[in-house]
C-alpha cells in the first residue's frame, strides 16, 4: 500500500533536499541559493511519497508579498503542497501543473513568463560602465526608485539588507535612479538576473542594456550561466535580453492571488 505524501520541512541544506532541488536548476537556482544564503526570509518543505522527494514548495517573504514557487511529480502530493500556500501570495509554477491544481487555487490572475538563459563565453555585453554597484548608502534613492512602480512601500531595513545581501545595479539620470538590475542567486552553474526595471520616461536609451549588461558580466565572472525570467508578452524587454545573448529555453507561470501585483 502507497505511504500518504506528506510535506516537512527543510530547514537546512540536506544533500536529499540538494540533489532533489539540482534535478531541475532551471527552476530551483533561486531556491538553492536561498535556503542557504536566506535563513530570516525563506522556507522550504517538501513531500514524499514512499520516502521520496516528489515535490517542493518554497516561500520568500517580502514585504509586498510572499513569493511561492511549487513542483511536484505526484499529483496525489499537489493537495500536501497547496496546504502550505499563503490565502495571498505570488505563486510560481511550471505549466504542466497549472490544470492540476487551478481549481483548488482561490481566484487568481496568471501570468506566462520566459524563461531565459546565457552561456559564459556566449553573452554580448554592452555599455556596462554606465552602470554602477549599489551600496547600503543608496538604500534611500533606491526605495524611491521602487515606489515608482506602484509597489507598497518597504523597510528602509529590507533595502539596505537586498543591497547587502544581492548585487545590484543602477545607472543614475543626475542624482536619480533610472535603471537597476539585480544579480539575487550565484551558484557555480547558474547565477540568476531578478528586478529588471527602467523608470518610464528613461525606456529606449539603452539604460536597460547597459544595466543587464553590468549584471551579466559580473554573474558570468564565477557562474558557467545566467538566467532571467521575462513576461512573454513584453517583446521590448525580451529584445534587449536577446542583444546580450539571452534565448529562451523554458517557460513558467506567475499567478497572482490577491496581491494586485505583475511581473
Amino acid at each position: 500500500m502507497p505511504t500518504q505524501s506528506k510535506a516537512e520541512r527543510i530547514l537546512q541544506p540536506t544533500r536529499e533536499a540538494m540533489t532533489h532541488l539540482r534535478s531541475n536548476l532551471l527552476a530551483n537556482a533561486l531556491d538553492l541559493w536561498n535556503l542557504e544564503h536566506e535563513p530570516n526570509n525563506f522556507e522550504l518543505f517538501v513531500s514524499r511519497d514512499q520516502d521520496r522527494i516528489t515535490g517542493h514548495v518554497s516561500k520568500f517573504h517580502a514585504p509586498e508579498a510572499s513569493y511561492v514557487a511549487m513542483a511536484s511529480t505526484n499529483p496525489q502530493g499537489v493537495g500536501a503542497l497547496l496546504d502550505l500556500m499563503p490565502r495571498k501570495c505570488v505563486l510560481i509554477i511550471g505549466p504542466g501543473l497549472y490544470d492540476s491544481i487551478k481549481d483548488n487555487i482561490p481566484s487568481h490572475v496568471v501570468y506566462p513568463n520566459d524563461i531565459m538563459v546565457v552561456t559564459k563565453g556566449n553573452e554580448t555585453i554592452t555599455n556596462p560602465e554606465l552602470a554602477v554597484r549599489l551600496s547600503v548608502g543608496d538604500a534611500s534613492e533606491y526605495l524611491r526608485f521602487g515606489t515608482s512602480f506602484s509597489v507598497p512601500q518597504v523597510p528602509m531595513e529590507w533595502a539596505q539588507e537586498r543591497l547587502a545581501k544581492d548585487i545590484v545595479f543602477g545607472v543614475f539620470s543626475d542624482d536619480s535612479l533610472a535603471s537597476v538590475a539585480s544579480v539575487a542567486a550565484r551558484l557555480p552553474e547558474m547565477a540568476v538576473i531578478m528586478g529588471v526595471e527602467t523608470l518610464q520616461e528613461f525606456r529606449g536609451r539603452g539604460l536597460a542594456t547597459a544595466v543587464c549588461s553590468a549584471a551579466t558580466r559580473e554573474a558570468l565572472k564565477s557562474s558557467e550561466s545566467c538566467e532571467l525570467f521575462v513576461r512573454s508578452d513584453n517583446s521590448a524587454a525580451i529584445r534587449v535580453y536577446e542583444k546580450l545573448g539571452y534565448r529562451k529555453v523554458g517557460e513558467e507561470l506567475w499567478i497572482d492571488i490577491g496581491t494586485g501585483l505583475a511581473p
